[in-house]
């Protein structure tokens, strides 16, 4: 543990026991959502801790959020004493639905567990819930030298999955708008384009033009027929004052 790391800390067997007896009972109280716990739980495990151990110094947070927080960089390629009890904690997250995933695919995301961990660190399937494990210094108050990686490999870069949710979602919600005012655009040029409403269209075009005195003739006539052959600008035209009106048929003429 570096000096000054008020984020690392060692647990006694003790406090690991009375931390997943109090999981276990959050959970059972509801406090444990699909995706992870919900807001409020670390202040539940911090008060059963103390209740338990009276004057003890562990506190939600740093100590308790880095034994649940997924993101905690210490609990990488370690060993857990309570294996098994972990299993049962974590093992229901997104257990169902489509994108359901295995215990051992949860643990590996808490941990950032990664391919090329050297494969002591790797787990076995679910089933191996009751397979011995070493204690490390960040589970309990004794190691093992097998609990380490060696020099060679802990020098090697490794790649982190970063979850890609937040991304999907914009780019879901991106996509979702696209196709609405496709939907929306398509249904305005159907309108426009019906015979009945096509017609109005036009009177009210040649009649706005009528009244730009600083138009001439031709002009007039080649600005109704860019407008009735664009529904976009015609409908644009139908929204304007009369100077802005003006305006945008001098922009289509000038593009002419």
């Amino acid at each position: 543990m570096k000096k000054g790391d008020k984020t690392r800390r060692t647990w006694s067997a003790r406090e690991e026991e009375i931390l997943i007896t109090a999981l276990k009972d959050v959970i059972t109280k509801g406090w444990k959502s699909e995706n992870g716990f919900k807001a409020g739980y670390l202040t539940l495990l911090e008060s059963a801790m103390h209740s338990a151990i009276p004057g003890t110094d562990l506190r939600g947070n740093p100590h308790i959020n880095s034994k649940t927080d997924s993101t905690f960089r210490s609990m990488r390629h370690k060993q857990w004493t309570h294996y098994a009890d972990w299993c049962e904690i974590f093992g229901s997250d997104r257990a169902t639905g489509e994108h359901s995933q295995t215990f051992q695919n949860a643990l590996n995301d808490v941990l950032k567990l990664n391919d090329d961990v050297p494969n002591q660190f790797q787990f076995e399937d679910t089933d191996s819930c009751n397979a011995s494990v070493a204690e490390d210094d960040s589970i309990s108050e004794t190691h093992t030298p097998s609990s380490k990686p060696n020099a060679s490999t802990s020098s090697k870069k490794r790649k982190r999955k970063q979850p890609n949710e937040v991304d999907d979602a914009i780019v879901a919600a991106i996509n979702n708008l696209a196709d609405i005012t496709k939907v929306t655009m398509n249904d305005l040029v159907k309108q426009l384009a019906a015979p009945d409403t096509l017609s109005d269209a036009q009177d009210v075009v040649l009649e706005a033009l009528r009244g730009m005195n600083e138009l001439s003739e031709d002009e007039q006539v080649i600005a109704a027929q860019l407008l009735f052959n664009n529904h976009n600008d015609l409908a644009f035209f139908k929204r304007l004052n009369d100077r802005g009106k003006l305006s945008l048929v001098r922009r289509l003429l000038r593009s002419e």
